[in-house]
């Protein structure tokens, strides 16, 4: 253990001040006997504390020790670490390094470091090669696996490397497992010398990891037990990890849980839960109050690793005779002790700082997780009122090494901003009564000669028990505002910037899986195959090229590919024999870099000059509203079919400049189905067959004609006082001109304008959608017609007059039928209005509301058409204007 700090804290305080206590009771300081009492300064007492013992910075987790016998390495909480070399051997081309992170069995890995580089593994996968852009540690494509990492949690019994075994086997044998050792296995392909400075541009690589270290047990969790590990739960709560390196950890005091915690256990737990209360952020989120995590290894001095766990939470603690340890967190607690005159031997009180050591300013550094664990300086603490007021700035770095928060960092600040600016500090010499301190972080001073010294709050700093040598206590003590601990998120100032280490802008995009052709050339009289492949262009890479590869399915060595135009995506193999290849592209950069290799695709080449059949039974095989699925057989006992293939476009298209829709293998008899989603429209399909040199049918099967139905619209105006609006609704064709015209829309509906009257009626490709709508203007401003035009010369309509909804027909010969009549209200303006008719029947509806119906008769032939839906535009009179269009 550490010696007692207050012997050291008062020979820096000055020899006055100590002295006059050592002559009052005729002792020396060499002669001091105390109890032990440690605290989470982060400045030292007095800020005058010697240095103190260190545990490893955040850098030093970035790197990984290589020495003969390297130290035992521990970790709490979650933390980056660099390890320790176990092994590190090359065979060929090939390293095989090992590295040692933990003594003992560890919760799990989170992240793995290539130097700084986050590296991941393939998907589905836990290890093995690794992948992180911009090609370093990785080809892509066998053997060019340039890094690979597997690792190892550090069982009880664990697994050896079977990488190792097999390839060192006279110097790693199955034996060789690591037992209760976490570790990783890193395997290094030494990359050829024009891809070394891409696969590995900073050499051979470093590896780091971020992990959840050790479980720890957690009195307060009734489902772990002491003496059974394997309950145990990972933890970030300072005082958990703490007890476990008093009791539980090979590297720490190793004492007994009975004398360290049991005597005490309510000051443990109470520090426990206050590490574990959340405290709001200011983005509205919670945190807990205090976590740490770190990582040590056995030449760090066990003061140090507890130093580091109470600085990173305001931590207390002190030892008592018996071996028990009272610990208290970082919160103030009402003192339950009164230290009076009548209690007191002798004082030295001293009183704030001479105005160069008034500090006004605290710049606390954290190990941040956003920074990859690097220390990282949160905002400072400032008293920006002295500074203003006149005060000469004096500024302190501390640093809190296992607070990974930069708010707790902050929260940190404020305590220690109040400790290193108390208003008294001082040394006392008790009576008896001062045995009621030991244990006591807190306490009241009641010193009554001076006004000062009245009724104030302290803190214990150091305590010294010496009823042996001359019946007294010596204390050393500071006082406290309590206000230290009030927080609120105006106060956590701003989170420490986050480097943008993204450089993908000078990464190569990597090709999608390419698509591949058979191309056929004449050269010296003879039809020979090629293999052409191609790559899309990528969006903000206007000046790539395309470079290629292809080889044999079987053979290992690659063929490299030509671009006929640089200005196209393409690549073209030379001639090639019959067989099965796999084929590869990469995009060059301007600079004539190339990217990553894209994943493979294959493709068969036949030697076949003969062109296939036409496909039979080109159908329509289901059409579900929009969906339509075209299919297609190879036709019957033709050995030159190998693709079936469908095209399709626009009526009036040449079928040569129709886009392809689908290409699927196929062979005589196979049936290939293809699907799309269409909008209203008609189209034209056609389908062929391509033999294996990729030479098509003679004749292509078709057309196929498919109409898609639905809510089509003749026209978007609404009809108002006479004149033509600019009124349209999304997906309507306006019909412009004036009163008396005709225009065709999209070749489907004629219309025309004649006096205050609308007529729309179909042309020859499109019997079954049109619409007529009729408006009656201001003459008769409650009277409006809706028609359905048969033809020229019958019609069914709804009309109102007055207060009247009725259904009409007119039948040939000209003469108009009254079906049925309701009284209704006029629809109010947003209303639907539906026209409905399915077979002979005739309702209207209004809002949804069915209004009147009736019975066309066998004398209308309009037995197949459609209804008719008008609904009641903007605001305005229900007759001025409407919205017209067909309804399937």
């Amino acid at each position: 253990m550490p010696q007692a700090i207050g012997a050291a804290v008062l020979a820096t305080i000055g020899v006055s001040s100590a002295t006059a206590g050592a002559a009052f009771l005729g002792t020396t300081l060499a002669g001091f006997v105390g109890s032990t009492i440690l605290s989470g300064v982060l400045l030292g007492a007095q800020l005058l504390l010697a240095e103190k013992p260190k545990v490893p910075e955040p850098a030093d987790g970035k790197q990984s020790m290589k020495q003969a016998l390297p130290p035992a390495i521990y970790g709490y909480g979650r933390d980056r670490n660099g390890g320790a070399y176990a092994a590190y051997k090359s065979k060929g081309a090939k390293s095989y390094d090992v590295i040692a992170f933990h003594q003992g069995e560890i919760d799990g890995y989170e992240t793995f470091y290539l130097h700084d580089d986050i590296v991941t593994f393939d998907a589905g996968q836990v290890d093995g090669p690794v992948n992180y852009g911009k090609g370093r540690y990785r080809g892509y494509i066998p053997p060019d696996l340039i890094v690979q990492i597997f690792w190892r949690r550090g069982l009880r019994t664990e697994t050896p490397y079977s990488q190792m075994v097999s390839a060192l086997p006279n110097a790693w044998t199955p034996d060789h497992r690591g037992d209760t050792i976490a570790s990783a296995l890193l395997l290094t392909d030494t990359p050829s010398e024009k891809q070394y400075t891409k696969r590995l541009p900073f050499g051979l690589p470093r590896l780091s990891v971020v992990a959840r270290w050790q479980r720890c047990w957690d009195p307060r969790d009734p489902t772990q037990i002491e003496t059974d590990p394997t309950t145990w739960k990972w933890t970030r709560n300072p005082f958990v990890c703490l007890l476990n390196f008093y009791c539980h950890c090979p590297a720490g005091y190793g004492r007994p849980v009975g004398r360290v915690y049991a005597p005490v256990a309510a000051y443990w737990r109470a520090a426990m839960d206050k590490c574990d209360e959340e405290v709001l952020r200011g983005d509205g989120t919670v945190e807990p109050r205090y976590t740490i995590g770190g990582h040590f290894d056995t030449k760090t001095a066990r003061s140090g690793v507890v130093g580091a766990m109470l600085r990173s939470c305001d931590g207390w603690l002190a030892e008592r005779g018996d071996g028990a340890i009272v610990v208290y967190a970082g919160w103030y607690y009402e003192p339950a002790v009164v230290i009076e005159d009548l209690h007191i031997y002798d004082i030295d009180i001293r009183r704030g700082r001479m105005a160069d050591e008034r500090i006004t300013q605290l710049n606390v550094q954290i190990n941040s997780p956003d920074h990859n664990y690097g220390k990282v300086a949160a905002d400072p603490w400032v008293n920006q009122a002295e500074i203003d007021a006149g005060a000469q700035p004096v500024a302190r770095d501390v640093e809190a090494e296992w607070c990974q928060s930069w708010t707790q960092g902050r929260r940190l600040a404020q305590i220690e901003f109040d400790k290193a600016r108390c208003k008294i500090r001082g040394t006392m010499v008790l009576r008896p009564y001062g045995e009621n301190l030991r244990g006591r972080r807190f306490f009241m001073l009641n010193y009554g000669r001076r006004a000062s010294t009245r009724m104030v709050p302290c803190e214990i700093t150091d305590f010294h028990d010496e009823m042996f040598t001359n019946g007294s206590y010596r204390v050393e003590f500071q006082s406290v505002d309590p206000a230290r601990y009030d927080w609120d998120t105006s106060k956590e100032g701003r989170r420490p910037a986050i480097p943008d280490n993204s450089d993908d802008a000078d990464d190569l995009p990597k090709p999608p899986q390419p698509t591949v052709a058979v191309i056929r050339e004449t050269i010296g009289g003879t039809l020979v195959a090629k293999i052409s492949a191609t790559s899309p262009p990528v969006e903000g890479w206007p000046n790539l090229s395309l470079t290629g590869r292809f080889r044999k399915v079987g053979a290992s060595t690659w063929r490299n590919m030509t671009a006929p135009d640089d200005a196209v995506l393409q690549v073209l193999s030379d001639a090639v024999e019959d067989g099965n290849y796999e084929v590869q592209t990469a995009y060059v950069g301007g600079g004539g870099d190339d990217g990553d290799w894209s994943p493979t695709a294959t493709i068969t080449i036949i030697s076949d000059n003969v062109a296939p059949g036409t496909p039979e039974n080109l159908k329509v095989s289901s059409l579900s509203g929009s969906t339509v699925e075209i299919s297609q057989r190879g036709k019957t006992n033709d050995t030159h079919t190998r693709f079936l293939r469908l095209r399709g476009g626009v009526p009036g298209t040449p079928v040569a400049n129709m886009p392809t829709l689908d290409v699927q293998a196929g062979l005589a008899g196979d049936v290939r189905t293809f699907a799309e989603t269409l909008t209203p429209q008609v189209k034209h399909y056609y389908g062929d067959a391509l033999n294996g040199s990729g030479i098509a049918s003679v004749a292509p099967a078709g057309p196929l004609v498919v109409t898609i139905p639905g809510q089509t619209f003749s026209d978007a105006f609404a009809y108002s006082d006479g004149a033509l609006t600019t009124v349209a609704p999304a997906n309507w064709t306006r019909i412009g001109g004036t009163a008396g015209s005709a225009q065709v829309v999209s070749g489907k509906v004629q219309a025309a304008i004649s006096g205050t009257t609308l007529y729309a009626a179909p042309d020859t490709f499109a019997p079954n959608m049109w619409v007529s709508a009729e408006w009656l203007a201001a003459a008769a401003s409650t009277n409006g017609i809706v028609a359905i035009v048969v033809d020229s010369s019958n019609y069914i309509w709804a009309r109102y007059r007055g207060t009247m909804w009725e259904l009409m027909k007119r039948v040939a010969g000209g003469s108009n039928v009254t079906i049925a009549s309701q009284s209704a209200a006029i629809p109010a303006v947003g209303s639907e209005v539906r026209l409905e008719k399915a077979g002979a029947a005739l309702t209207l509806k209004v809002a949804g509301a069915t209004i009147v119906t009736g019975s066309l008769g066998s004398d209308l032939l309009a037995a197949s058409r459609p209804g008719f839906v008008i609904t009641t535009a903007v605001a305005g009179d229900f007759l001025d204007n409407f919205k017209a269009g067909i309804s399937s």
